[in-house]
């Protein structure tokens, strides 16, 4: 089914890679511009190589059903902060982590989005990402994991929909439960329920309608 991005619409492409996958990495890497083969094919791990080959099939897939040419990827460049992009006409936005691999696009807003799987971490590892509210807020957590990823995803979604780094943006970041504000900027935040134990959420302005679209590996492009 073909998801025509309406005025205020965002189309959310969701993957969930399985088992016997890897066997198509060959037939979709060749489907990308040669820059791009050529990064991908430099990373040293298989399953990283697959992700990526997929996140940007599934942009290229979603952009084409938005009236783009079969070449758009062509276009695909990165700022001087390493966000990438390809015209003023489509923001786009792409995640994955270990089985999922996300990604949006919006004609309307900046958007970002971030997907976590759940792991054992130490926070305190993470404190200088943290303000001292989240900090205490964490530390007296009855699930301190799930209650980090939720935020950590939050913060990397806006940061992402706003382009300059987490690194550059935390000192202004003010997270909300749906919402958040960076600097002048208020970001919606949706969380995208995909699996128990991933947490992912889209970062966005305005009201938009989100339309999430599932593909399956052998039925893309």
């Amino acid at each position: 089914m073909v998801l025509v991005l309406l005025p205020t619409m965002i189309v959310i492409g969701i993957i969930k890679i399985e088992q016997g996958d890897e066997l198509h990495l060959a037939h979709y890497l060749r489907k990308l511009p040669a820059f791009m083969q050529e990064k991908i094919t430099n990373y040293p791990r298989q399953d990283e190589q697959l992700r990526s080959v997929l996140a940007r099939v599934i942009l290229k897939q979603l952009l084409i059903e938005q009236g783009f040419n079969n070449a758009i990827l062509e276009d695909y460049r990165t700022d001087e902060y390493g966000r990438p992009y390809i015209n003023e006409a489509i923001d786009f936005t792409i995640s994955h982590a270990d089985d999922y691999v996300m990604c949006a696009v919006s004609k309307t807003t900046r958007v970002g989005i971030d997907v976590e799987k759940m792991r054992d971490i130490c926070i305190d590892d993470y404190s200088i990402s943290l303000s001292d509210k989240e900090l205490e807020e964490l530390t007296n957590s009855t699930d301190p994991i799930h209650d980090f990823f939720t935020l950590w995803t939050k913060k990397e979604a806006i940061s992402k929909a706003n382009g300059k780094g987490l690194a550059i943006l935390l000192p202004d970041m003010i997270i909300g439960h749906k919402s958040a504000s960076c600097g002048q900027t208020i970001w919606n935040l949706k969380e995208l329920l995909i699996n128990p134990q991933y947490v992912a959420h889209i970062a966005y302005s305005g009201s938009n309608e989100l339309k999430i679209k599932q593909f399956i590996v052998t039925e893309l492009l």
